[in-house]
């Protein structure tokens, strides 16, 4: 190999390392965001039934919850499949005690199908859905403020 052919070689080898270095640091830096729920709009105490309000909401979105505890509030359905998406969503209702009197927070979790080039198909890493998230809020705080019959 001639000279000029290894200098290339070696600048071309640097360029990659400093490029991939760069990359992994960037996917570090995004994988270790903070994410905060979305707060519920509603203000003044709770109703004695916000447990089964919530619950009947989550109803519309999964067949079953895989947690369902009254004190603290939280509620959280199985993975679902996404309509919109090909990927599963994750619904949760969380008693907010940032605020007072406490209210509720929630949180709609999305991963999508991913198809690498080599390998098997599998889930990405969960991530937030802000806009499924507050469309979610504010179907909870109608809910809420509706009257029981």
């Amino acid at each position: 190999m001639a000279e000029g052919e290894r200098a290339w070689s070696f600048a071309a080898l640097r360029s990659l390392v400093v490029v991939g270095a760069t990359m992994a640091g960037a996917m570090t830096a995004c994988a270790t965001a903070a994410y905060a729920p979305c707060p519920v709009p509603w203000n003044g105490p709770l109703p004695d039934d916000a447990f089964e309000r919530c619950k009947a909401v989550l109803d519309r979105h999964a067949d079953r919850l895989a947690i369902a505890d009254r004190q603290p509030l939280r509620l959280q359905t199985d993975w679902v499949a996404a309509d919109d998406v090909a990927g599963e969503r994750r619904w949760t209702v969380l008693g907010d005690d940032s605020i007072a009197p406490v209210g509720l927070a929630v949180v709609v979790e999305l991963r999508c199908l991913r198809e690498p080039w080599l390998g098997a198909p599998g889930w990405g890493a969960p991530s937030g859905d802000p806009f499924v998230e507050r469309a979610f809020a504010a179907e909870l705080a109608e809910a809420l403020s509706s009257r029981r019959p």
